[in-house]
């Protein structure tokens, strides 16, 4: 059986044990963002072990801060110590670049459970709540402490800066000092790490983060030493550094880099997949097109040619053994009148006329370029080899004669339609009837379409 004071030991003991884990967490909210949110506070706690302490906050130059008489009035801080920390001497310039990074020392308090280092800032009519805590003070005052801490109308403000004191965890890992570092676009923990001479693990566990958090300019990141802070000016920020500092290491990175190789070249070959065959098309394309110029070249008479290039359709150069084999070696129930064969090309029917000479070839394919009229039949093709052949488009109601024989086509044929036809002709024969005069035009070449 315990006894009960042994008991009550033991519990003040337990109680009285700090916590053995830091205590300290990112926010990741940015210093705008908190001012539109309204977010009470998000400081830094304490308790009563760690109340109060020295440390160090970084302060980057600025066009009304580029001093360090105007910094060091900033944070109530003297010039000889901003010359010892920050490695500078009286006979520097005056003025700092822009940007440069300054070590400032704070003494940091605890007050009402949150750590802060009270600074005064005469404001201006021109001052809000937003330039005061994220431009002035470059994020390392919360908005929100900052109206809670004044009165509106005051232009004599209370600053709340935020800092850390190392807790008990800090302490048992050789930390002296968290330096309050406020996060710019192109920082990273990697490359703030190498700027103060720290490990990466120092800094996630100071600020309970893991490898693959992200953090975000506009806020506050804790940078745990063991020794006052020495910031390596040598290392600056990559300009290629994405928007938003990532929690990359170098391994990550090159990981990151050969998966966009690997994408990009997977896009380039799948670009080449589609190109090459395309190019290769067009070039067949192109090819077959100048094997028949230079074979109709090679086939026809000047004046044959002559007379086609002045069609305004493409024709088809066919061989004579697609001709043979339309006409099934020219049968005679291919016949439809007595130089013309009706027979199948791809699957279309067609009309083929045999010609015994060139020169009756080209009379005809003359006046096919001379006259222009709606119901002239069209010229599909033609082969020269090895007597001249002209091939039409198929008229399903024959020849004009034929209709004018058939009693049932010759019923169709009204009277209205019958001198449609003869006017229609009449227009063909008078067209340039110069050119035309001598041609023959038989009621058998005469060839009525399909709706009569």
């Amino acid at each position: 059986m315990i006894h009960p004071s042994i008991l009550l030991c033991f519990c003040t003991l337990v109680f009285q044990i700090n916590p053995i884990f830091p205590i300290q967490q990112y926010d990741h909210t940015m210093c705008t963002s908190k001012a539109e949110a309204e977010i009470p506070n998000s400081n830094y706690l304490c308790n009563s072990k760690n109340s109060s302490c020295d440390t160090f906050i970084v302060y980057r130059a600025q066009k009304h801060y580029q001093t360090l008489n105007s910094i060091s009035y900033l944070f109530n801080a003297t010039i000889s110590h901003l010359l010892l920390f920050n490695n500078m001497s009286k006979n520097d310039p005056d003025n700092i670049p822009p940007d440069r990074e300054i070590i400032v020392p704070v003494s940091c308090s605890c007050t009402d459970n949150f750590f802060k280092a009270v600074h005064l800032y005469n404001a201006s009519s021109s001052d809000s709540v937003l330039t005061i805590a994220c431009e002035v003070f470059e994020g390392l005052v919360n908005p929100q402490s900052l109206i809670a801490k004044n009165k509106l109308d005051s232009y004599l403000i209370e600053v709340p800066v935020k800092c850390a004191c190392p807790d008990s965890s800090d302490i048992g890992n050789g930390t002296h000092f968290l330096v309050t570092y406020p996060v710019i676009r192109a920082d990273n923990i990697n490359l703030i790490a190498r700027r103060f001479g720290v490990s990466e693990k120092m800094i996630l566990d100071s600020n309970k983060l893991d490898h693959l958090t992200t953090i975000f300019p506009q806020t506050t990141i804790l940078v745990p030493t063991k020794d006052v802070p020495v910031l390596n000016l040598d290392i600056i920020s990559s300009p290629h550094v994405p928007l938003f500092g990532h929690q990359t290491t170098n391994s990550n990175k090159g990981k990151r880099s050969n998966t966009i190789k690997i994408i990009l070249g997977a896009i380039v070959i799948l670009f080449l997949i589609i190109l090459i065959p395309g190019i290769y098309v067009l070039i067949r394309k192109k090819h077959y097109h100048v094997r028949i110029k230079m074979r109709v070249s090679s086939q026809l008479s000047p004046d044959l040619l002559d007379g086609m290039s002045k069609l305004k359709s493409s024709l088809i150069c066919f061989k004579f053994e697609e001709i043979k084999n339309a006409t099934e070696d020219f049968s005679h129930d291919c016949v439809i009148g007595s130089t013309f064969y009706k027979g199948k090309i791809c699957d279309s029917d067609v009309v083929i006329e045999k010609f015994n000479s060139t020169e009756v070839a080209n009379n005809v394919v003359s006046i096919l370029t001379k006259i222009n009229h709606l119901n002239m039949v069209r010229l599909e093709g033609f082969c020269h080899v090895p007597k001249p052949f002209l091939v039409y488009e198929f008229v399903e109601n024959g020849s004009l004669r034929e209709c004018l024989n058939d009693s049932k086509k010759a019923r169709l044929l009204t009277w209205k339609k019958r001198v449609q036809i003869a006017t229609d002709i009449a227009q063909i024969r008078g067209q340039r009837y110069q050119d035309l005069n001598g041609q023959n035009h038989k009621k058998r070449a005469m060839l009525v379409k399909k709706r009569m």
